[in-house]
């Protein structure tokens, strides 16, 4: 069995996304997918994550609730899913953000989700540690999807 380096990968970039994140040594290409802002060609069935700044985070808490719920519920489809928000936690709780939201409520909103849509919410801390997690969560879910492969491979040819 070879390794898989990420530069063998591609990166699906939802054509929505506004500022994508920079996903190098990857390719990215740029698709509309179904759910999510990213993905990994050929994993988009298993594959989701979605990328928020704290602005539009707070967005989705509020006026863009339903719709963002609706949203997490199709995540749930996923094996490999995840959030990743470019802010820390301690913003959230410190209400460092522009909306009359509570700090309480919108940290109980993101802990709700957590247990009612089985998806974790990563407070990176800023883009660029966002950037990082972005890749090597992607990379991470494409690895064990392509050794699970390798391994239905090698119990055919035995």
């Amino acid at each position: 069995m070879g390794t898989l380096k990420p530069e063998a990968l591609t990166a699906i970039v939802d054509t929505r996304e506004q500022a994508p994140f920079d996903l190098s040594p990857m390719a990215t290409e740029r698709a509309t997918l179904a759910t999510g802002d990213y993905s990994v060609r050929g994993l988009e069935d298993l594959v989701c994550l979605e990328r928020k700044a704290l602005d539009d985070l707070t967005g989705c808490i509020t006026h863009d609730r339903e719709r963002f719920e609706r949203e997490l519920a199709r995540m749930r489809g996923y094996p490999h899913r995840g959030v990743i928000v470019e802010a820390a936690w301690a913003d959230l709780e410190a209400g460092n953000y522009r909306s009359n939201l509570s700090p309480k409520a919108a940290t109980h909103t993101i802990l709700s989700w957590m247990a009612q849509f089985a998806t974790p919410f990563l407070f990176a801390g800023d883009r660029e540690a966002g950037e990082r997690a972005a890749r090597y969560f992607l990379f991470s879910a494409a690895k064990r999807a392509w050794e699970r492969l390798q391994k239905f491979k090698e119990e055919l040819e035995s």
